[in-house]
């Protein structure tokens, strides 16, 4: 068997077990089983030192406090604290009327009703207190209790159930907190990559919408051809979005790649349609990047283009990609006013030091001294 099909069977299993074991079915069998290991020490006969394991009437016992003891287990996920209360209830009141069980079921559903309390979320403080105090409650109601010792000798074992269900919640808190984390970190992803998106495409569509009004009875065929641009550039818009979109969805779907380098053409196509004339210059030998850094040269190339068209007087725009020995670099210079702040008062040139800066990589951007505006990027070949 392959190392994709082993990993896809043990993938499966342990669905199956944590299914199994994480379903009030799971609750339910293991309070049978301590509720049958308990009617079977009552029933046999069981001893210890010559005298029943549970003191008092049989039939009490099995009818009241068996079941008092071993029942709210099925809750000990879902209603932890209740579950809890009613176990350590019972120990009091069956130990204060009848005397301390020395049952090996008594002291397990003890131990289960303690360490489920605080696994699943029940209040630490109250639980420690609560459970020394039915364990201590009893212990001195066990007349095979023959000092101290005994009580702080079963405390402990509660106390080591206590410590074991901390140690439980804590992990998986954690694993709680990583998930909410990552889920914040993919939206925010999402929300860049929609901003990129749109931010492009809203651009273009402006910018050919005006030419085609001046044009409008003046030439024909170049409106037409930029109604055809702002079609294109719309529905490449909406692809994008739509498949974004998806990631958002739990189910399946055909997606197209994300864009890289290998995609600049069509993005300068567009910049070109929409009447400013762009540059391409490649230096070095191109290598593999990785996915999310080809995303992110490429979103920096866009972000560079966008703002050259949104802003009003750029001529040209010039591009260059240079492959180095480590990485890649990414200029886009624009012969357009350099105002100070262009581009740093939206969300673009945030969002685009943040996606270069989770890789390693830096980025400048401000006013060139011979005019015009530059953005430049550092990405590393790898993550």
């Amino acid at each position: 068997m392959r190392n994709a099909d082993l990993r896809a069977t043990f993938s499966v299993v342990k669905r199956a077990i944590a299914l199994l074991t994480g379903s009030v079915w799971a609750d339910a069998a293991l309070a049978a089983a301590l509720a049958a290991l308990a009617e079977f020490e009552l029933w046999s006969g069981s001893s210890y030192q010559g005298s029943p394991v549970f003191p008092g009437p049989r039939l009490a016992t099995a009818l009241a406090v068996i079941p008092l003891m071993t029942v709210p287990l099925v809750l000990r996920r879902r209603r932890p604290s209740l579950a809890f209360a009613v176990v350590m209830a019972t120990i009091v009141w069956s130990s204060l009327a009848l005397g301390g069980a020395e049952a090996t079921s008594f002291f397990l559903v003890a131990l289960v009703a303690v360490y489920s309390a605080v696994a699943n979320g029940a209040p630490r403080a109250p639980v420690a207190v609560v459970a020394t105090v039915a364990i201590a409650v009893h212990e001195l109601r066990d007349p095979h209790v023959h000092g101290i010792g005994d009580v702080v000798w079963a405390i402990g074992f509660a106390a080591i159930s206590y410590l074991f269900g901390v140690a439980v919640r804590g992990r998986e808190r954690r694993s709680q907190d990583g998930a909410r984390a990552a889920v914040v970190d993919e939206r925010a992803r999402i929300a860049r990559e929609l901003h990129d998106i749109v931010a492009h495409a809203v651009s273009v569509v402006v910018v050919q919408a005006q030419a085609g009004q001046r044009l409008v009875g003046v030439d024909d065929d170049a409106t037409r051809q930029s109604l055809v641009s702002i079609e294109e550039t719309s529905r490449t818009a909406l692809n994008e979005m739509r498949r974004l979109l998806g990631l958002l969805r739990e189910n399946e779907t055909s997606l197209q790649p994300n864009p890289g380098l290998d995609s600049i053409d069509a993005l300068v196509d567009q910049v070109r349609d929409a009447g400013l004339p762009v540059s391409v210059l490649v230096e070095g030998e191109p290598m593999q990047l990785a996915a999310g850094i080809e995303l992110s040269a490429f979103r920096v190339v866009q972000e560079g283009l966008t703002n050259a068209l949104k802003h009003a007087g750029a001529t040209s725009v010039a591009v260059l990609i240079r492959y180095t020995a480590d990485g890649v670099e990414i200029d886009v210079v624009d012969d357009g006013p350099g105002t100070r702040t262009r581009g740093e008062t939206g969300y673009g040139l945030l969002g685009i030091r943040e996606r270069v800066e989770l890789y390693g990589g830096a980025v400048e951007s401000g006013r060139r001294s011979e005019g015009g505006w530059r953005l430049r990027a550092r990405l590393p070949a790898q993550a």
